[in-house]
């Protein structure tokens, strides 16, 4: 039997050799012999680490600071093991005794920081920082990192005095130079700040940040260059903007002024900025910012709202703003004239609280209180919030009225925990979703008593909503289309004000622990799989007020980054759970699906043409060099031409194997080319594709039919841009008599548009024939396109049959052409074809009927006339026909 001095030097030599279950039996056999052995446990700590036992090495490294307290080894093992992941406040105790014991080190300071800046506890994060910058003095990187937190709390003479220090010890760090150039100007020294930016770009002359602010700094001065300097940073890097917008939107101050500084004149970088300048108190200069902003004649509401709050933080009273379009279209809302209904129904309303701002909450529980529709029960249920005022609000509230249930959870467990325990206390046949700051409107419930009147198999119901702002301003309305499975998915769009059958939401397991952040979404998809899309309703009505302040996903998705990542666990789960063989990926903070191609896959490209022998080449090049696909069946529709140029390459072009050239001499009939072109095709897969298109990546085509081989799905249409990039194709909104009108035309390429929906995959009415794919079988089974159609609405009246065939209209941005729209026919308007717009649109309307007034991929209070752009609100409030839409995927 070995002594306490044989058994450590025989465990040292097993753990040498990797012998480490001897090991870890031979330093407990120490620690067990040697009571106040220490090093033995240590040992034992990082042994069971390997082995993959975190408890039992938090045991061993605890034992030991039982036995030497003031054991700094034992001490750091233990709070790096406890700081495993993102370390949060209940590890701070620990790293503020380390720092004690190593009053030298600055990582424990530097740790710390990190730590308290987390938490929000500027204080503490600012006299740490401050700490390890001392400790660590020769180290630049320990000044920039105090610097960056100074200038986060507006203490600017210090943030200088600190990037001083940088830039002194690191005179060759480009980024210690170009912080000064922001600071300085800050602080009224507009030289200094163009001097330090000059010193920067001695370092790095083509870098396009430094040169965009050096611009913008000679623009202020009235000094020459700044145009230059401009055009050199555009020129060197286009997009160096994108590279600062995730930081910036989660609140990054430094990272919003550099974007700004880049973009000047910029809608969102500005007013990012704008809030950066007014959440440090600064309000003069975020008004000054704000009026650099170019907008249109028709300022955005945010900007609005945003410059009213900076006018009224800097005593500002006499600048007088517009009204914002949403507060005069709901000014022009006539009052409800519903009649009221029987309270049959029982709606459980679910509100989970985690300390709240008091007020918010009394807002919140007054919201339920003064509902129209009486027959509620509101079921609270506290994750254990830490703020007296919010218990005594809510036992205050519960003793006060009967219908309000309380239960106070004896320990957090996070949103989705303390919502199944509201669930828990639900008795009504309706549950309903409540976030414990934000409100309801007075007929929120009636709204979906009468919804369920109307239909009353309906299991899931949603309704559209806005935001609020801290001063209860009504800002940013989400009009959401009808249910919509591919939409859902990859975006909660549904999300508030969210009712659910309570027997369906049982079923289905209720919340789910690990989908925090996007527990709502997981219910929604778990539920709509146990139901139907024609049991899944959508009341095209504001009824639920979503409060944008602080760190609230109303502001920004990207205040909350677990909830993007959560929501790719909803999605991966959901398309695990349904066994489709897709992979979900996450481009720009929003996800997205690739689907396989399947096995088989022929595709035909129709492409009608006429003359313009350049565009048609580019086109067909397109197809033969730029699209990464297998061979394809190219078919060539020639519509009479006679330029002798176009006549020699088509004449090139038929003595390839896998191109044919078909011929009609007559006139112009898009759809009767396109039905030329799809008559002999052998493939499983058509393609009907203007000759003035060509590919901007080259995967487009798979896209394309990956998502038509879905057997759900009918049609597919692509994303088309404008030769300067911006958008001519994100899909197509049904309009009443003008019977159909692009979205999102002319905005950038990677602008998300309304909502983001010019980024994602979802269903619509209608897609351009520019460029569409569908199998061979569905396009013959709706019969092809309607002759009768000859130049216009000949797509989407196909579509429109696609649809009441019962199969979905599909538009994905993941396939990316460029469009020379109209370029081969020419866009001059005669009377001629004056006269044949008009026959065609009549057409359409006695064809379609009411269905163009209401599109379920639209919404029926936004505008359908071509006075406004679509996604806006019409200058009077339309009527609404239904008081629930339906999800059903056909007519």
């Amino acid at each position: 039997m070995f002594g306490a001095a044989e058994a450590f030097k025989h465990a040292q030599a097993a753990l040498a050799d990797g012998k480490l279950d001897e090991a870890a039996r031979l330093f407990r056999l120490v620690a067990e012999k040697a009571e106040a052995d220490t090093a033995s446990l240590i040992h034992l700590g990082q042994i069971e680490i390997q082995r993959r036992n975190p408890g039992n090495a938090e045991n061993a490294w605890r034992k030991a600071l039982l036995r030497q307290p003031a054991n700094a080894t034992a001490l750091a093992f233990l709070t790096d093991h406890l700081a495993a992941g993102a370390p949060g406040l209940s590890v701070a105790r620990y790293y503020e005794r380390l720092r004690i014991l190593l009053p030298r080190h600055a990582g424990p300071a530097q740790l710390l920081a990190q730590i308290y800046s987390t938490a929000k506890q500027t204080g503490r994060s600012l006299r740490r920082h401050a700490e390890a910058a001392r400790l660590d003095a020769g180290n630049p990187a320990s000044h920039a990192r105090h610097a960056t937190a100074l200038h986060g709390a507006n203490r600017l003479t210090e943030a200088l005095q600190a990037f001083r220090r940088e830039a002194l010890l690191a005179p060759a760090s480009q980024e210690a130079w170009f912080n000064l150039s922001v600071i300085e100007p800050a602080l009224g020294d507009r030289e200094q700040g163009l001097s330090a930016i000059a010193r920067s770009l001695t370092l790095r002359p083509l870098d396009a940040p430094a040169l965009a602010r050096q611009a913008q700094l000679r623009r202020r001065l009235g000094k020459p260059g700044a145009g230059i300097s401009t055009r050199r940073s555009v020129l060197l890097d286009p997009a160096v903007s994108r590279a600062l917008v995730a930081q910036a939107r989660t609140g990054d101050a430094l990272a919003a002024t550099r974007w700004w500084c880049i973009s000047a004149g910029n809608t969102e970088p500005g007013m990012l900025y704008a809030r950066a300048l007014l959440a440090s108190g600064r309000a003069d200069q975020a008004l000054a910012v704000l009026g650099e902003i170019e907008t249109s004649d028709v300022p955005p509401d945010e900007l609005l709202l945003l410059a009213a709050e900076a006018q009224r933080k800097a005593g500002r009273t006499e600048l007088v703003l517009p009204k914002t379009q949403y507060q005069q279209w709901l000014e022009s809302f006539p009052p409800s004239e519903q009649e009221s209904l029987a309270e049959t129904l029982t709606f459980s309303i679910l509100l989970p609280i985690y300390n709240p701002n008091p007020g918010h909450l009394r807002e919140a529980i007054q919201s339920v209180k003064g509902q129209s529709y009486g027959n509620w029960e509101l079921c609270i249920a506290d994750d254990a919030s830490t703020d007296p005022e919010v218990t005594h609000i809510l036992r205050e509230t519960a003793a006060a009225d009967q219908r309000i249930k309380l239960v106070i959870r004896p320990e957090n467990g996070h949103i989705s925990a303390a919502s199944n325990s509201a669930l828990e206390l639900a008795t009504g046949e309706f549950i309903a979703l409540l976030d414990h700051d934000d409100r309801l409107t007075p007929d929120a419930l009636a709204e979906m008593a009468r919804a369920l009147d109307t239909q009353p198999d309906l299991d899931l119901i949603y309704s559209d909503e806005d935001k609020i702002d801290a001063d209860g301003n009504r800002f940013s309305p989400h009009f959401k289309p009808a249910w919509d499975p591919d939409l859902s998915l990859v975006s909660n769009y549904i999300c508030h004000f969210t009712v659910i059958r309570r027997t369906l939401a049982d079923a289905v397991g209720g919340f789910r622990i690990g989908f925090e952040g996007s527990q709502d979404h997981d219910l929604v998809q778990r539920v709509a799989e146990k139901s139907a899309p024609e049991r899944i309703g959508h009341v095209p009505r504001v009824l639920y007020h979503w409060r944008a302040a602080g760190e609230s996903t109303a502001t920004s998705v990207e205040t909350k980054p677990y909830a993007i990542a959560a929501t790719g666990r909803v999605i991966r789960d959901t398309l695990t759970r349904r066994g489709t063989n897709a992979r979900a990926e996450q481009r720009g903070g929003r996800w997205r699906l690739r689907r396989p191609l399947p096995d088989t896959h022929s595709v035909s490209v129709i492409i009608p043409t006429r003359n313009r022998v350049n565009l048609l080449q580019t086109c067909v090049d397109g197809l033969l060099t730029q699209t990464d696909y297998g061979t394809l069946d190219i078919r060539i529709v020639d519509n009479g031409s006679d330029d002798p140029s176009t006549l020699r390459y088509l004449g090139q072009l038929s003595h390839r194997a896998n191109v044919s050239v078909l011929r009609d001499d007559g006139p112009f009939n898009f759809s009767q080319l396109c039905n030329l072109g799809a008559r002999d095709a052998a493939s499983e897969y058509l393609c009907f594709l203007n000759n003035d298109i060509e590919p901007a990546n080259p995967d487009w085509l798979t896209e394309l039919v990956a998502e038509a081989a879905r057997p759900e799905i009918g049609l597919v249409g692509a994303k088309l841009l404008y030769p300067d990039r911006t958008v001519q194709h994100a899909g197509i909104a049904l309009s009443g008599e003008h019977v159909a009108r692009h979205t999102n035309l002319g905005i950038s390429q990677n602008d998300g548009g309304y909502w983001g929906r010019a980024m994602q995959v979802q269903s619509l009415s209608a897609v351009t024939g520019a460029c569409m794919v569908m199998r061979r079988e569905v396009f013959e089974a709706v019969s092809g396109f309607d002759e009768a159609l000859a130049v216009d609405f000949g797509d989407i009246d196909l579509c429109l049959r696609v649809r009441q065939a019962g199969y979905r209209v599909l538009w994905t941005p993941h396939a990316l052409l460029i469009h020379h729209e109209s370029a081969s026919r020419g866009s001059v308007i005669t009377p001629e074809k004056s006269a044949r717009y008009d026959m065609e649109r009549a057409f359409m309307v006695a064809r379609w009927g009411a269905l163009l007034e209401d599109d379920p991929a639209y919404n029926p209070n936004l505008c359908i006339t071509p006075e406004r752009p679509a996604f806006a609100l019409p200058e009077e409030p339309r009527s609404i026909a239904n008081t629930v839409r339906l999800g059903t995927p056909s007519l």
